[in-house]
């Protein structure tokens, strides 16, 4: 009887394939022969294929104990015996196949065991994340997160589970690898990593759609657990924080009708009604056909807003906090001739607006020659 066991180190918790040949030397067939495999501690049974070659017939039914009615002369039958390893298994495992059969003359030959090593790599993962601070609702939030293998041994197969938090949707991961570790030939919500060395490096970018009117704690975890070896499993969570804000305005004027050639003042307010703040707000103001300005637009702030530091028709406002106002008094002449509906409208765009149906004021009047 012969035996082969795995040449290479298997690792604990996967499986192995022993492979046991059965043959009779002769000179006559052998009958009702009884195949009786043991696996040794540290393993469990999976599964028995058996091959038979030169004239001999497989068993019927393959198991521990199998029966073979007639095995010829020269006859062979080879059984792969697959077993699986038990988690944390180290050392060697054994598996051992017997073959009895009446009127044996040489019986010193009718047991043989295989041997493997087996491995059980203990590795310990930590996983650390960085969220952004202020992303204004509607734009995406990126997430940095960072996957180290501190041993003592490598990790052969490492799952990992990105989750984004409540008013977030995943749109995008990128990977960077380091210190010999590889980024996984799939990238999603779930990963795995191959062959993670000790002190390797794993660097991810994930991008996520902010919800529209989201406002504060913002949030990104990544599960990583050692499917191989020693279970082992770790969490690290990114922690952001995002911004929404209603901005509106209004714009107010004179009644006509008015004279052609008479100068008149406009009056806009740009507010934020909160909850958060309104950042880098693009502000317009456009007259209408038949006016021209008649010098410079001036401002007034209030509730902790500033004043932009030079006015022109379009500026941009660093920052209104929520409760902010500004009041914009707008001069303008009207043009020599005209005898329609003129006027200014006032325009606020800002990102993390949840309502922008309140972002444009028009004020008119009637101008007659």
């Amino acid at each position: 009887m012969a035996r082969v066991g795995a040449t290479t180190a298997v690792a604990g918790g996967t499986e192995a394939v022993f492979v046991m040949t059965v043959g009779n030397v002769g000179p006559d067939a052998a009958t009702d022969v009884t195949i009786v495999d043991n696996v040794g501690s540290g393993s469990s049974l999976s599964k028995i294929v058996c091959t038979a070659a030169n004239g001999a017939t497989c068993p019927t039914t393959l198991g521990p104990s199998m029966t073979v009615p007639a095995l010829p002369a020269g006859g062979t039958l080879t059984f792969d015996v697959t077993v699986r390893l038990a988690t944390g298994a180290n050392g060697a495992i054994t598996n051992t196949m017997q073959a009895n059969v009446d009127n044996d003359a040489d019986r010193t030959d009718n047991s043989a065991t295989a041997f493997l090593q087996a491995f059980t790599g203990r590795s310990e993962l930590s996983v650390t994340g960085t969220g952004p601070v202020d992303v204004a609702a509607g734009t995406t939030a990126t997430f940095t997160m960072q996957v180290t293998n501190l041993g003592p041994d490598p990790a052969e197969r490492v799952r990992l589970i990105n989750t984004v938090g409540g008013n977030l949707t995943l749109t995008a991961i990128r990977c960077t690898a380091s210190s010999g570790s590889t980024c996984p030939s799939v990238l999603g919500p779930a990963m795995d990593v191959l062959n993670f060395p000790v002190g390797g490096l794993l660097t991810f970018q994930i991008d996520a759609t902010v919800g529209n009117a989201t406002q504060g704690t913002i949030t990104n975890s990544l599960n990583a657990r050692v499917t191989t070896g020693v279970p082992s499993e770790t969490v690290g969570l990114g922690v952001g924080s995002a911004y929404t804000n209603n901005v509106s305005t209004t714009a107010s004027g004179p009644t006509g009708p008015i004279t052609a050639g008479s100068q008149v003042v406009f009056t806009t307010t740009v507010t934020n009604n909160g909850p958060g703040p309104a950042r880098n707000v693009q502000l317009t103001h456009t007259l209408s056909s038949g006016l021209v300005a008649a010098g410079s637009i001036s401002c007034s702030a209030s509730a902790g807003t500033a004043c932009p530091a030079s006015m022109s028709s379009s500026v941009v406002v660093s920052l209104i906090p929520a409760g902010g106002t500004l009041t914009f008094s707008v001069p303008a002449t009207i043009s020599s001739g005209v005898d329609a509906n003129v006027g200014v409208t006032v325009k606020a765009v800002t990102a993390g607006d949840f309502f922008p149906g309140d972002n444009a004021s028009t004020a008119t009047f009637r101008a007659r020659p």
